[in-house]
């Protein structure tokens, strides 16, 4: 592992930046990724005047590492596109079938989160959040 990919390891009083974005780094060196918007050989354009960006991660983990660490549920409306705005298939299953194994993992993961009652973000078996912890020098 280069300096450049573990600088997100390191204490935040030992950045020179302070996390500060650079071109390689447009989320701060804290932030997993390698790379910026302007990547020699991306494969996305834009058409016309848009100005769409796609970042493409390029990281160690997981797009929730990207995704701030958020990575919610399919709900039921997910599994029925076609019947509810006529396009793509619905799934041959549906939330109901599949929220079994989402509570599975669930407990053997250990996910902490906030019950919030959205319809189509289904709430998950939530942890009680871990207490704050200092860093001891």
């Amino acid at each position: 592992m280069t300096n450049d990919q573990s600088d997100m390891l390191m204490w935040n009083y030992m950045s020179p930046r302070r996390g500060a974005s650079t071109t390689e780094r447009p989320f701060g060196e804290f932030d997993a990724c390698d790379g910026g918007w302007d990547i020699p050989g991306e494969p996305y354009s834009t058409v016309g005047d848009t100005d769409f960006r796609w970042f493409r991660a390029r990281m160690l983990g997981g797009r929730t590492n990207h995704w701030g660490r958020i990575s919610l549920r399919f709900g039921p409306d997910d599994f029925r596109s076609r019947s509810i705005d006529g396009y793509g298939d619905d799934w041959p299953m549906s939330y109901e079938d599949i929220k079994p194994y989402y509570d599975r993992i669930d407990r053997m993961v250990g996910l902490f989160g906030s019950e919030e009652n959205f319809p189509n973000a289904p709430d998950g078996i939530f942890q009680s959040a871990p207490e704050p912890r200092t860093a001891v020098l």
